[in-house]
């Protein structure tokens, strides 16, 4: 690979990376600016969810295998180092989709009662607390996201074996 096409796609990896990261910085007056927090105020309820880099890179790293999934078909996986960048990336955005797992079933109510729903319903019988139902949602969603990711690392892992070029001394 010549040093110009090498530099080209290193400034496109780069900026595929930073731009998510300052365009949400810059939308939330966030991590960027001093805050590592980002306040989410809703109807009753107010969440706080500490800015980490895992969560800034996500998107971008999202972005970067998108992109480069698009240019490695485009080219029938010929390109050594489109894959490449591709078998790096997603190993990545798999560990990240683990630590969201963990994080997701780390899930639990506020108190040991569960949310209280003015006026209370007490007359019902007893439920499954929707925060619980919806970490064990969310968990398994991000197991299938990351079976998805499994699947398409060993695709272009085996894409990339086949069209590999060794040079014969």
């Amino acid at each position: 690979m010549k040093p110009k096409h090498f530099i080209v796609q290193f400034a496109i990896i780069a900026a595929l990376l930073i731009l998510p990261v300052a365009l949400l910085s810059w939308v939330t007056r966030s991590f960027l600016f001093g805050n590592s927090t980002l306040d989410i105020n809703l109807h009753d309820t107010y969440f706080v969810i500490h800015l980490s880099w895992p969560l800034l890179i996500t998107p971008g790293l999202i972005l970067v295998i998108i992109v480069y999934l698009f240019k490695a078909t485009y080219n029938h996986f010929k390109s050594s180092f489109q894959n490449v960048v591709l078998l790096a990336a997603l190993p990545i955005l798999n560990a990240l989709t683990l630590n969201a797992m963990q994080t997701a079933g780390k899930i639990t109510p506020p108190n040991a009662a569960g949310w209280t729903v003015y006026p209370p319903l007490s007359a019902l019988p007893a439920q499954q607390d929707p925060l619980t139902l919806f970490g064990s949602m969310v968990h398994s969603v991000l197991f299938y996201i990351q079976m998805l990711l499994l699947a398409l690392l060993a695709f272009i892992a085996i894409l990339t074996w086949r069209n590999w070029k060794v040079e014969k001394k």
